[in-house]
């Protein structure tokens, strides 16, 4: 049985032939153009990732990130329905693309290529007491921190709290452990129960796997004790509110992705007593949500949890100094009546309303600060965004949290540095236009049957490799159509003699060299 990637085929440029207009099959990501002919789709090598059947979704029977991510999506607040052919098809879409490759590829979160992924990036991957599923744990330390030069040096710890479901292995794609390596951290992920049915029986797993694991970071790590913080993103979100509050003098900063600052869910009798909130000291918090979440976070006023979520706000303004408070209505009500769409997004008055760039994308921003002119509340919804993180997303995260440092002594908060400049100017998108990008594969094949691959090449393609993952070169035939677009249609056939699951690596040739190689999954019976 011959079995080809049909998502592949369904959205793919369809027509290889030598007359050819460019296709619309993916949504359009461009500025209005003057004639059809002239509409740019927006592509980039990785798309073909989305629809290739993974392994790694062990804790459901999702087959592809876009059986998965597609349901990650939901209606506006504004009544605006997800269209996820328009995120795939962007720069966003691509950005989550790019910390999922190696999720979707290699489902051996101990294999020998995940962690070769790693230390390309120049970060060194370890997982801990991985044989007890309950307590298993993982670190992602900058490659530098083992040379000898660096004997001395300290790193921040960031702890990323996954979410509901998720294993840690999926907590690889929020984009924060790839930045470990460019911004000089440690991230810990912990499995922990994260507190799933919402009881506090449960929710001590984690406390109790936070305070195990910092004894043994102390102990192994080179860390940086008055520069811990914490991120999570959905049910790891709310575990983000939880630890905090159960650590009062931990972290410097934290930020709460797809949730609510109350650390509830929706339904959710659960909260903290009084004196755990009040020794909570001084702690800059950031909600990080996306516009299409599967269930409303933002705006103010129209977050599934109804009046929680505003109280919940309120409760962070006191923690951190900041005279102001607001009340269900009073969001609703700006959502209603501003004229300024940034403030729409956000259902807020703040100190500072603003919308910033990135992945081509906008991130609608409320800035509170206390007396003294300190940033100590940010709230981002992020335009198009689904219940996922993205690598800018987990930036801004960081951006904001390594302004902060606490003194281990006293707990007081420290202020570093309040200089991020935020981009406030639209980037061009930068449509790809070198380059190879799959249209269509054989995923399924028996030995010795035609396997297929259709791709749509830059002219500066002369040519392709095609290699098993142990480096054997496979024989390949190939067909070429040069379209009206500028680019060139590739069809090539080969076949594989031995039985399993065959990694093919596909290395363009061109004058410049040998780029990276796409690698394509083929089950062979």
């Amino acid at each position: 049985m011959k079995k080809t990637n049909n998502y592949l085929k369904k959205a793919a440029v369809a027509c290889i032939a030598a007359v050819m207009t460019v296709s619309t099959a993916f949504p359009v990501y461009a500025e209005e153009a003057s004639s059809q002919d002239e509409v740019q789709v927006y592509d980039y090598e990785d798309k073909y990732l989305w629809y290739v059947p993974t392994e790694s979704f062990t804790w459901d029977s999702y087959g592809c990130l876009a059986d998965h991510h597609s349901q990650m999506g939901g209606t506006a607040a504004d009544g605006t329905e997800f269209d996820f052919d328009a995120l795939v098809n962007s720069p966003l879409g691509e950005s989550i693309i790019s910390t999922s490759k190696n999720f979707i590829l290699y489902s051996d979160e101990y294999g020998a290529q995940e962690y070769e992924y790693w230390e390309s990036l120049g970060i060194r991957k370890e997982m801990h007491d991985f044989d007890d599923k309950d307590h298993k744990w993982a670190t992602f330390t900058p490659m530098e921190a083992y040379e000898e030069e660096n004997a001395d040096k300290t790193y921040p710890v960031l702890f990323v709290f996954h979410g509901g479901n998720n294993p840690i292995y999926a907590a690889e794609t929020y984009g924060y452990a790839q930045l470990a390596a460019k911004e000089g951290f440690i991230c810990v992920m912990p499995w922990a129960q994260n507190g799933g049915s919402g009881d506090e029986e449960e929710g001590t797993t984690l406390d109790a796997e936070v305070d195990r694991i910092m004894e043994i970071l102390r102990e192994e790590y080179p860390i940086d004790e008055s520069r811990i913080y914490a991120a999570g993103y959905s049910l790891g979100g709310r575990s983000t509110v939880r630890e905090a509050v159960k650590h009062p003098n931990m972290f410097a900063s934290i930020t709460v992705g797809g949730h609510n600052l109350g650390g509830i869910r929706q339904g959710e009798t659960y909260s903290f007593a009084e004196e755990e909130w009040d020794a909570l000291n001084e702690t800059p918090i950031l909600q990080l949500d996306g516009e299409h979440e599967m269930r409303i976070k933002l705006p103010y006023g129209y977050d599934v949890t109804g009046e929680d979520s505003p109280n919940a706000l309120n409760r962070w303004f006191e923690i951190n100094g900041i005279d102001r408070e607001v009340t269900l209505e009073e969001c609703q009500e700006i959502v209603n009546t501003t004229d300024d769409y940034a403030q729409k997004m956000l259902g807020l008055e703040a100190d500072e309303i603003y919308t910033q760039y990135y992945d081509g994308t906008a991130f609608y921003t409320a800035d509170f600060y206390n007396e003294d002119g300190v940033n100590m509340i940010k709230i981002i919804n992020v335009d198009g965004m689904i219940h996922w993180m993205t690598q800018s997303m987990a930036q801004a995260s960081w951006n904001f949290m390594s302004q902060y440092a606490r003194d281990t002594e006293t707990g007081e908060l420290i202020v570093l540095n309040q200089d991020n400049e935020p981009q406030l100017t639209p980037q061009e998108i930068d449509y790809h236009k070198k380059g190879s990008f799959i249209q269509e594969y054989t995923m399924e094949a028996k030995k010795g049957e035609e396997i297929t691959i259709t791709i749509k090449a830059s002219e500066d393609v002369s040519g392709y490799v095609l290699a098993m993952e142990d480096g054997t070169e496979l024989p390949i035939t190939s067909q070429t159509e040069e379209g009206e677009d500028g680019y060139c249609y590739w069809t090539l056939s080969t076949s594989v003699n031995q039985a399993g699951k065959a990694m093919l690596h596909l290395t363009p040739v061109t004058e410049e060299g040998e780029p990276s190689a796409l690698v394509l999954p083929v089950l062979v019976q």
